[in-house]
C-alpha cells in the first residue's frame, strides 16, 4: 500500500524550499523505480478498462509531461527574464547584445496571473485527490512502454534535469522573497508571499542569474502584473520558473494515487 496522505499536507505545515522539492522528488522517483522492479511486464501493461491507462502509460505520461512541458517552461521563464534584462541593456547602450539577438525569437515575455485553481494549488502544495479522467486521444494518451529500462531511464533523466536547473530556480525563489520584503512586507509575510521561503543553507545560485532577475524586477515593479515573467498553463494560469519546477514534484506525487488504484485493481482482478 502506498503511503500518500502524510506528504499531501506537508506543504501547508512548513515553507517549502528548492532543496526540499528535490528531496521529495528523489523519494518519489525512487518509489516508482522500486515498483517497476517488483511488477511483471504483464502487470506493467495491464489496463483496468480499455479507456484507462496502465501503470506503464502513467509513468510515460509523467516523464513526457515533465521533460516536454514543465521543464521546458522552467527554462522558457528563465530565458524570458534574461531577455528582459538584455532589452534594458539595449535601451541603455543602444546596441543589441549577443544574448538579445540569440533569444529574440524564443518567446515573448508574459506576465499572466494564476487562475483561482492555480492559486489554490500552490497554497495547498498538492493537487486535489479527486480523480481526473481525460477521454482517450492520439494527442494525449501515452503509448505503452517497450520495456522497464525505458521508464527507469526516463525517471532518472527527469530528476537529473531538475537538479541541473535547480540553482537558477533557487535564485527566482530568493528574489520573490526579497521583492516581497522590499514592497513593505515583514520577512515572515514575505516568506508566505514567495511560497516557499528562500533557503540560506545551500547558496548555489548563480550571481548572474540573481542580478538578472533583480534588474527585471526593478523594470517591472510598477506594473500591476506578476513580478516575474510567466508561461501560461491551460488550467492554472501564468506560472513562473519556480512554480513550474514545483509543479513537477506535485504532479509525480499526485499520480501515486493512480498507482495505488492500479495496484489494488490488479490484485482484485487476479485474486
Amino acid at each position: 500500500m502506498v503511503k500518500i496522505e502524510a506528504m499531501n499536507t506537508m506543504a501547508t505545515q512548513q515553507q517549502v524550499r528548492v532543496d526540499e522539492v528535490l528531496q521529495r522528488m528523489e523519494h518519489t522517483v525512487k518509489g516508482y523505480i522500486e515498483k517497476l522492479e517488483q511488477v511483471s511486464m504483464e502487470q506493467l501493461l495491464w489496463k483496468p478498462t480499455p479507456d484507462e491507462w496502465s501503470l506503464g502509460q502513467m509513468i510515460v505520461h509523467l516523464i513526457q509531461s515533465a521533460q516536454a512541458m514543465q521543464l521546458a517552461n522552467v527554462r522558457r521563464c528563465l530565458v524570458l527574464e534574461k531577455q528582459l534584462v538584455d532589452e534594458l541593456a539595449t535601451q541603455t547602450s543602444g546596441k543589441p547584445t549577443e544574448a538579445t539577438q540569440a533569444d529574440a525569437n524564443i518567446a515573448q515575455p508574459q506576465c499572466v496571473a494564476k487562475t483561482a485553481q492555480g492559486e489554490a494549488l500552490f497554497q495547498y502544495g498538492s493537487f486535489p485527490q479527486e480523480r481526473i479522467q481525460v477521454p482517450p486521444s492520439p494527442q494525449y494518451t501515452p503509448l505503452q512502454p517497450d520495456h522497464k529500462e525505458q521508464l527507469v531511464e526516463g525517471l532518472q533523466e527527469t530528476l537529473r534535469q531538475m537538479m541541473e536547473v535547480a540553482p537558477a530556480v533557487q535564485a527566482v525563489q530568493e528574489q520573490l522573497l526579497m521583492d516581497a520584503v522590499k514592497n513593505g512586507m515583514s520577512a515572515e509575510e514575505g516568506e508566505q508571499a514567495a511560497v516557499p521561503a528562500a533557503t540560506s543553507s545551500d547558496n548555489t545560485a548563480s550571481e548572474n542569474v540573481n542580478l538578472s532577475i533583480h534588474v527585471t524586477q526593478e523594470a517591472m515593479r510598477n506594473e500591476s502584473e506578476p513580478s516575474l515573467p510567466t508561461v501560461a498553463h491551460p488550467r492554472l494560469g501564468g506560472l513562473n520558473a519556480w512554480e513550474w519546477f514545483w509543479l513537477i514534484e506535485m504532479h509525480y506525487r499526485h499520480h501515486l494515487h493512480q498507482q495505488q488504484r492500479l495496484e489494488e485493481g490488479w490484485e482484485h482482478a487476479h485474486a
